[in-house]
């Protein structure tokens, strides 16, 4: 808790960059962050649950909290935009997945 990092993350060609904090860890079942970005902020929580045979079902609750403008834009095509958002997640959680399970020669 209190580590902090920064990640990148592009959606449709459009890079965003974010500071992050861990704000609450309980090892091995569950992770926080808050990812602060320019136009929106958000706050990750992650469970962890062990399903034997070397895998692990990973779990994310997620809060974007919109800034300036996006308020209003979120607020009238929030719906919409779900589907991109859950799209990008789930591109960055294979590619996680990927690097997690990846066994060195």
């Amino acid at each position: 808790v209190g580590t902090t990092f920064r990640t990148g993350t592009e959606e449709r060609g459009r890079r965003m960059e974010f500071a992050g904090e861990v704000t609450h860890y309980e090892q091995p079942t569950a992770s926080t962050v808050v990812l602060i970005g320019d136009a929106f902020d958000i706050e990750a929580a992650y469970t962890f649950e062990a399903l034997g045979e070397g895998r692990t079902l990973v779990t994310q609750n997620s809060d974007v909290t919109p800034k300036g403008f996006l308020k209003v834009f979120f607020f009238l095509f929030g719906w919409l935009m779900k589907k991109g958002g859950c799209d990008a997640q789930q591109k960055e959680l294979e590619n996680l997945k990927r690097l997690c399970e990846a066994r060195e020669a």
